[in-house]
C-alpha cells in the first residue's frame, strides 16, 4: 500500500498532497525480497508497473549484492539526489525472525540481509532506512529482536571489503 501510494496509486487525499504527484517515479523503485507467490492478481499491479521488482527467488537468481549493485548503478546513472530504503523483517527466515505477521519459511539469512543492504547503506546517497512488520508481541523476551538490531548495527557499521 505504502508503495503505491508514493507512486501516485490510491486516494488522492494521500497521493496528491500539495499538486505533488507521484512522490516518487516508478522507474526509480526497486522492491526486492517478496515472497514467491501464485496468486497473480496479488504482483499483477507491480508487475505491470515500471518498478523493478525482484521477489524471493529472482534476487537469489540475480544476487543479493549484485541487486544493490544495479540498484546504486540505476541511481548514479540518472543522477538523482538520493534513496531511501523500506525494510520489511519479514523477508527474513522465520526461524530467524518469527516476530512478524507474515512469516517466511523460506525468507533470507542475515549474510544476505548484509549482502544486499551493506552497499546501500554504506552509499552517501542513502538518506535514510525504516525498518518494518516486526511485532513485539510475537518476541516476548526479546530474543530475535535483539539479533535483529545486532546484525543491523554490524551492516551499518561495516564499511564493504
Amino acid at each position: 500500500m505504502d508503495l503505491a501510494i508514493i507512486t501516485g496509486l490510491g486516494h488522492e487525499k494521500l497521493t496528491h498532497i500539495e499538486g505533488l504527484n507521484p512522490y516518487f517515479s516508478e522507474e526509480n523503485i526497486y522492491c526486492a525480497g517478496n515472497a514467491e507467490t501464485d496468486d497473480k492478481e496479488y504482483v499483477e499491479q507491480i508487475l505491470n508497473s515500471n518498478i523493478e521488482y525482484f521477489d524471493l527467488d529472482r534476487l537469489r537468481k540475480n544476487g543479493f549484492g549484485k541487486t544493490a549493485e544495479d540498484f546504486l548503478t540505476m541511481i548514479n546513472s540518472k543522477s538523482l539526489d538520493g534513496f531511501f530504503i523500506h525494510l520489511d523483517v519479514d523477508v527474513l527466515n522465520d526461524k530467524l525472525m518469527p516476530a512478524v505477521d507474515s512469516r517466511m519459511e523460506d525468507g533470507i539469512d542475515y549474510e544476505n540481509l548484509r549482502e544486499i543492504l551493506q552497499p546501500l547503506v554504506n552509499s552517501p546517497l542513502c538518506f535514510g532506512m525504516e525498518i518494518t512488520v516486526l511485532d513485539p508481541d510475537y518476541d516476548e523476551n526479546g530474543i530475535y529482536t535483539e539479533v535483529l538490531v545486532k546484525n543491523l548495527i554490524q551492516i551499518i557499521k561495516n564499511k564493504e571489503d
